[in-house]
């Protein structure tokens, strides 16, 4: 308010007229008042997405924010499933070693290119492991972001802005496709960002297969709509894909 009073002594001694002053300093006060109310609105607006972020990540940092990859030593955490408890020298581990993998250098390449890479392979095939094995390796400075639901997808959209390059973790990518998760329209948004931004994410064999012509049929209702929204991710973009043998069979999509 010292601004505007200090306007308003400028305007009367230029004008030379209180009448003057006083509309003017009106003016001038309706302004300050309405950018006060938009950077309160602003404020109160990231206090409720701080206030979101949490919940709608699978696994936030200790401040409740995007962690960076490196930061991250649980493979069980995001999605590996744990082996038979394995106890050495006297502590327990969940994981073994990660064993390579013939995929990798077709993975690997697929990763350096950023974009929207799907690994498709048969359940409990290792493909979660492999791919965030290869992220660690590749990406160890990129933001990782893991939404815990696939309305959430749309709720960290406002947060992803604010880093620079991040990983978008779709462990299971089903359980993110279709209305208020993720679509073609909001997977445009992500891609044509100017971050470096790698869309990560692993689909069992089955459920891959289920978003094939013949299953169209199958679905009505709003699992048809949720059907064909998937299929429309799946059908417009690259991906990396491989079957539990090693082999490549499609490498660079789309191939429904």
């Amino acid at each position: 308010m010292a601004v505007v009073s200090a306007v308003i002594g400028l305007l009367a001694a230029l004008w030379g007229s209180e009448a003057w002053a006083g509309v003017l300093g009106a003016a001038v006060a309706a302004v300050v008042s309405v950018v006060a109310v938009g950077m309160q609105t602003e404020r109160q607006q990231q206090a409720e997405a701080a206030r979101r972020r949490p919940r709608a990540l699978e696994i936030p940092s200790p401040e409740g924010r995007f962690p960076l990859v490196r930061d991250l030593h649980d493979p069980v955490a995001v999605g590996v499933h744990p082996a038979e408890t394995i106890e050495q020298g006297g502590a327990v581990d969940r994981v073994p070693a990660y064993v390579t993998r013939d995929v990798e250098p077709h993975l690997h390449a697929a990763l350096r290119r950023g974009g929207f890479v799907l690994l498709v392979r048969e359940s409990t095939a290792g493909k979660t492991r492999a791919a965030f094995e290869a992220i660690r390796l590749l990406h160890p400075d990129y933001y990782f972001v893991a939404p815990s639901t696939r309305e959430a997808v749309e709720v960290l959209m406002d947060d992803w802005g604010a880093v620079d390059r991040f990983v978008v973790w779709l462990d299971d990518l089903e359980r993110f496709l279709g209305p208020g998760g993720l679509t073609t329209s909001t997977l445009h948004r992500l891609l044509l960002q100017d971050q470096q931004v790698l869309l990560l994410a692993t689909m069992r064999s089955h459920e891959y297969d289920r978003y094939r012509d013949r299953a169209e049929t199958e679905a009505s209702g709003a699992a048809q709509e949720v059907w064909r929204q998937g299929r429309a991710v799946l059908n417009k973009h690259k991906w990396f894909t491989s079957s539990g043998d090693g082999r490549i069979p499609n490498a660079n999509g789309p191939g429904l």
